[in-house]
């Protein structure tokens, strides 16, 4: 029961990615634009505490991406919310169960513009569990582009780990959620966010796909591929962690998407990748 989706999942990722390292998944006309394009990065102070930590839009702008950032965890802390408002990101993270001696920093980067024709944020809520994985897929409705992502993990209480925060499709935001190797006794769900608005100029989603490896921390990028696009949100994902391997940064430039994991502080045996989705339109 726990093996056949994880194989559904991993061939789904290979077919997407089998073609080439760096691929759009998709791309069309539209008839909006995406004026007004700015961001804002805030961090914490380093303690050894849990914290979140809220950053707004510059000037009235609007929220369309998002990228939650860690310095210092390295495999130690795990983020349980990276939730989005129509002005601001509201970012959180927890330490392991055994917790950590060390310092350590949250912050975020929200990418703003003008607020869209049609923009809406819509969440969806997967089934409680107390599963070792949950999945869940926010939809944008109709023929509303997906602009960026977000999630939270309720009741994980540092033992549940976001996997994948996935542009699975212009519509489709999809997330993967696993408890850590010693299981959660608890309950636990999985919220994710789709940012929408109406159709964008240029629009595309293009995915990338690290090698196998078994180093103990790793770093993919996707790159916008229509000339003068920029990143207007993205995501990545974890394929072969099952748990073990921690999502630590979500990073951006005005072109390019990136995810950086790190595998948790017993290291993993086997190998494993990630994917790096950039979402792209016209400024």
């Amino acid at each position: 029961m726990f093996r056949a989706p994880l194989i559904g999942r991993l061939a789904a990722a290979t077919i997407v990615c089998a073609a080439a390292v760096a691929a759009p998944l998709l791309a069309g006309p539209a008839s909006a634009a995406v004026p007004g394009r700015t961001t804002n990065f805030q961090f914490t102070s380093y303690t050894s505490a849990n914290k979140g930590i809220r950053v707004d839009c510059p000037n009235g702008t609007t929220l369309i991406g998002a990228a939650p950032s860690l310095a210092g965890g390295e495999g130690q802390v795990r983020f349980d919310q990276v939730v989005p408002y129509d002005d601001h990101l509201y970012v959180h993270a927890v330490e392991d169960e055994d917790g950590f001696a060390y310092t350590w920093s949250v912050g975020a980067t929200v990418i703003c513009a003008d607020k869209p024709t049609g923009y809406q944020i819509v969440p969806s809520t997967s089934t409680t569990t107390s599963d070792q994985y949950n999945s869940v897929a926010a939809d944008c409705p109709g023929t509303q582009n997906l602009l960026g992502m977000g999630f939270a993990i309720n009741g994980g209480n540092g033992e549940v780990g976001i996997d994948d925060v996935t542009a699975t499709s212009s519509t489709r935001a999809t997330g993967w959620a696993f408890e850590d190797r010693t299981g959660y006794s608890g309950q636990w769900s999985l919220t994710m966010y789709a940012i929408c608005s109406g159709p964008l100029p240029g629009y595309e989603i293009v995915a990338a796909q690290g090698p196998d490896q078994s180093a103990s921390s790793a770093t993919e990028t996707a790159t916008c591929a229509i000339a003068g696009n920029k990143v207007i949100g993205g995501g990545g994902k974890i394929d072969g962690g099952l748990g073990t391997v921690v999502l630590d940064d979500l990073t951006f430039t005005p072109t390019s998407f990136s995810i950086k994991a790190y595998e948790d502080e017993a290291g993993v045996s086997g190998t494993w990748h990630l994917h790096a989705y950039a979402i792209c339109a016209r400024p």
